[in-house]
């Protein structure tokens, strides 16, 4: 199962690449309805306080609400990502969730390390997901700049080839930008589409559709998944310790 969140805030939605029809059940968090509407997507599950939305006042077929308090010790995205994750997905996609307020930009790519669920969060020119040690393909696709940001004190044993500016089994550290702005150039020689994974090597599983968790990221032969070709130039990223954000995005 695939589940998609709509948030409160989601800035030009229109010009998000997403597609709708990939996903088993939508959940909107609070006015993320109204921005779910703007697309024709009609949400399974409505939650929030609706303390920055209109009360939905019309009842959409199959839909069910859920009305939370303004006061609460959580937002409205944590609370609708909690019912995501109840439900045992293999991915879960967010969209919007980044500007806006930045304690909510903040908070919400924290919860990217509450879930051991591959979570992404998408918007118009930047999606964002956090890794685990292991080896990972990700594609450029559409997106200009690739930027490794430690969620963690460290990140040691990084290894990163296809890219503008490569590093081989380095450390980054939380408190400089060293990973940031770099740039997918080419496949990584060893990025084969075919090439096995290692029970050590941690695959993107089957998460290689454009809109899915790991539009990013390619998928390689690997006993979670069928053979999936690099559509797009690839870059290999691998590393032993620490939690990695891996950030691409446009101008």
């Amino acid at each position: 199962m695939k589940i998609l969140i709509f948030t409160g805030y989601i800035p030009n939605i229109n010009n998000i690449k997403i597609n709708q029809e990939k996903y088993d059940f939508v959940i909107a968090a609070d006015k993320g309805y109204e921005y779910a509407l703007q697309i024709n997507v009609y949400p399974d599950l409505i939650i929030g306080d609706f303390d920055t939305a209109k009360f939905p006042t019309c009842t959409f077929k199959k839909t069910e609400l859920i009305t939370l308090p303004v006061e609460k010790d959580m937002t409205d995205t944590e609370a609708a990502l909690d019912i995501a994750v109840a439900k045992h997905p293999s991915s879960i996609t967010i969209l919007g969730g980044l500007g806006g307020r930045f304690d909510h930009t903040m908070g919400n790519i924290a919860l990217l390390s509450k879930y051991d669920i591959p979570i992404k969060i998408k918007d118009e020119k930047n999606s964002v997901t956090l890794l685990k040690p292991g080896k990972y393909f990700v594609a450029k696709a559409e997106y200009k700049y690739l930027s490794l940001v430690p969620y963690s004190p460290a990140v040691s044993g990084l290894s990163i080839r296809g890219v503008k500016y490569p590093l081989e089994d380095a450390e980054l550290t939380h408190n400089n930008t060293l990973g940031i702005s770099n740039e997918i150039i080419a496949t990584s020689p060893n990025a084969s589409p075919y090439e096995p994974l290692t029970s050590n090597d941690t695959p993107c599983e089957a998460y290689s559709n454009n809109d899915s968790i790991c539009d990013s990221f390619a998928n390689i032969t690997s006993p979670f998944g069928a053979n999936q070709n690099i559509a797009s130039p690839a870059c290999e990223i691998s590393f032993k310790t620490g939690k990695l954000l891996v950030c691409q995005s446009n101008d």
